[in-house]
């Protein structure tokens, strides 16, 4: 009898789970080392998402066209076992199987974020530092601030509601890569899901530790913040919320909260619900 060429959801979710085990119980310095590569790579995703939409008119087609490039930085997470903080919410998988506590999920969440954020941050430093912002007459910074001042003023609700079909969706690729036996299925079950996230414009708490400082040093530049209020009318008035509480409490906080919310209670909490406790 010839094996189906793909694991079935309950397989998926056995292979999640075991993974989840190992992956907290990861030594400090490597689960940091991967975190940074991870922050580095959905960095690289949010940066060439920027390049490819900066200078669109139309914004559907701008939103569609980014979304089709971020996906990269995922999929070269999931393939090289990289860790990421929107992913790692489907750690909480291991936690009925009593190998893991809720203490061990949620300190392996904070390690991988901080390492996100270095990651991030350091990518966002060196665009803004080697040039790149100075694209299109330096409407690429101007886009970077009209980013980063539309994510500081989301609001908190808006922002907690947009991160749970945020990472809803991310986890949901996640859950399609484990499904393909082979590495093409893997790329094409993480593509889509990423690529109707970023099309719908939800809020994704690591690409925003790329999408914020990086926004953060334009401000801080007379040249685009000037090219923000030419291309964009964003006045110096409209840069004063680009400040680091206000990025902290505003936006990554909510968008925290919701992306654990959408990834370990939402998509992962069901789905163990559906096939595993009530099968």
């Amino acid at each position: 009898m010839l094996s189906q060429g793909y694991n079935t959801p309950i397989e998926v979710l056995d292979i999640l789970t075991a993974n989840s085990i190992k992956k907290v119980n990861y030594p400090v310095i490597k689960t940091m080392l991967l975190g940074i590569m991870a922050g580095l790579m959905i960095s690289f995703g949010a940066d060439a998402a920027m390049i490819a939409g900066h200078a669109m008119e139309n914004m559907s087609a701008g939103r569609i066209l980014s979304g089709a490039i971020f996906p990269i930085g995922l999929i070269a997470i999931v393939l090289t076992g990289s860790e990421l903080l929107t992913g790692s919410c489907l750690n909480v998988l291991g936690i009925p199987t009593g190998e893991m506590n809720l203490f061990g999920f949620s300190r392996n969440l904070v390690l991988v974020g901080v390492a996100n954020c270095i990651g991030a941050v350091v990518l966002a430093a060196t665009v803004y530092y080697m040039g790149q912002l100075d694209l299109s007459a330096c409407r690429m910074g101007a886009y970077a601030i009209k980013t980063a001042v539309g994510k500081a003023t989301l609001g908190f609700m808006p922002a907690l509601v947009s991160a749970i079909w945020c990472n809803f969706l991310v986890c949901l690729g996640v859950f399609l890569g484990a499904a393909a036996k082979d590495v093409a299925g893997k790329i094409i079950g993480i593509f889509f899901p990423i690529w109707v996230f970023v099309s719908c414009g939800f809020e994704h708490s690591v690409a925003n530790m790329f999408y914020l400082p990086l926004g953060y040093f334009a401000a801080h530049n007379p040249a685009y913040a000037a090219a923000a209020e030419e291309f964009f009318g964003i006045g110096a008035d409209k840069l004063e919320v680009l400040n680091v509480p206000n990025l902290l409490l505003n936006n990554l906080l909510p968008v925290t909260i919701g992306n654990i919310i959408g990834g370990s209670v939402i998509l992962a909490g069901f789905y163990y619900l559906a096939l595993k406790k009530y099968q």
